[in-house]
């Protein structure tokens, strides 16, 4: 099998395409990094070990089922599905263990994101899955990063810190973990968007905290702004450069009547008058749920920043992020609220009917 050249990948590749083949890059050009992460695979999930071999990327499937990634070795294999931005698929994982099962040789199937996924019980409990533990139903890359940062490879080091600038390391906060794969810390963090909902209701604006991410959905928060959804990315997804590891960000929805003709909101492009620091760009993008629903415009700052060491920190911190927003949204197109007194309403959960935004 030739080595994969790192300068040939393709930088029109998705984002997941793109990092699975630096991924590969980095456990072909040094086997004993690609031994320590079969190692431990098998080790959290209760699988002998065995000698490391090779990988592959996007190994040989079908014509609807393309895993993307596949570790060899001496005496079984492990196809490995990857998210990083997108969601898994309709029985994803299902379909691919019927793949996995009806090979001759041993092959199990394991699946890593960069976020919490629901699996369901007819993948977690087939034999040929293999998951950290029982508490948790599958692997992260940040405890993929945290192998890697012990390496003293330089070209490891430097692929370690891309994993940074694509929000796929370990991000510790308040002391309670990483609010995108430890529920306790994501439950803190949800608490805190509610506190922070209270604190910047107006009235006639209604909030609703998503049960399928980190975020809120203000509906009308102002005249001729349909939503603005405020949420945390557990990637990196900004329009400026310069910012890297994961974003807060706010999306704003315009309804445009009878189809999309022209925008309705002004050109916005680079960073406004605000602090925190929020970048603002330009984005036209129609819902998958309603032809009139339209993505105009993106605010985006580092996440890290906004969260700061304590839930109080990141209460303030986001709460003027979100004033931040408002108040320039509403200079920017002469928009003028009704009234800015505060509601009293309290905070529904969002009906889970209604797609995830973002």
């Amino acid at each position: 099998m030739a080595k994969p050249n790192l300068f040939l990948v393709s930088p029109k590749l998705s984002q997941e395409d793109r990092f699975t083949a630096h991924w590969h890059y980095i456990l072909t050009a040094f086997p004993s990094v690609g031994q320590q992460v079969i190692d431990y695979v098998a080790k959290k999930s209760g699988i002998p070990p065995t000698r490391f071999l090779a990988a592959v990327d996007h190994p040989t499937g079908d014509q609807r089922n393309r895993p993307d990634f596949e570790i060899e070795g001496d005496d079984y294999s492990i196809v490995f599905e990857h998210k990083i931005v997108s969601e898994l698929g309709n029985q994803q994982l299902e379909r691919y263990l019927g793949v996995v099962s009806e090979r001759e040789q041993t092959t199990y199937l394991s699946f890593v994101s960069s976020r919490l996924h629901e699996i369901q019980e007819a993948v977690t409990g087939h034999p040929r899955y293999l998951r950290p533990n029982e508490s948790a139903s599958h692997f992260t890359w940040q405890e993929f990063g945290e192998i890697l940062k012990k390496s003293r490879l330089g070209l490891v080091k430097e692929f370690v810190h891309y994993m940074g600038v694509q929000g796929l390391l370990n991000m510790p906060w308040a002391g309670l973990g990483d609010p995108f794969t430890d529920e306790i810390a994501g439950s803190a963090l949800r608490e805190v968007l509610r506190t922070v909902a209270e604190n910047t209701r107006r009235k006639g604006c209604s909030i609703r905290m998503s049960t399928k991410s980190i975020g809120m959905e203000y509906r009308k928060p102002l005249p001729g702004i349909h939503l603005i959804y405020f949420y945390a990315s557990p990637h990196f997804a900004g329009a400026d450069e310069r910012l890297s590891g994961r974003v807060f960000s706010a999306s704003v929805w315009i309804k445009h009547e009878g189809g999309y003709a022209q925008p309705k909101l002004p050109d916005a492009w680079g960073y406004i008058d605000s602090e925190p620091r929020i970048y603002v760009s330009d984005e036209i993008r129609r819902s998958s749920w309603d032809t009139e629903l339209f993505v105009e415009r993106r605010y985006e700052a580092a996440f890290t920043q906004l969260l700061g060491n304590s839930r109080s920190e990141a209460a303030n911190n986001i709460t003027d992020f979100v004033h931040a927003v408002l108040s320039h949204l509403e200079i920017e197109t002469g928009l003028i609220p009704e009234s800015r007194e505060l509601g009293t309403d309290t905070i529904p959960e969002d009906d889970p009917a209604q797609p995830a935004l973002g």
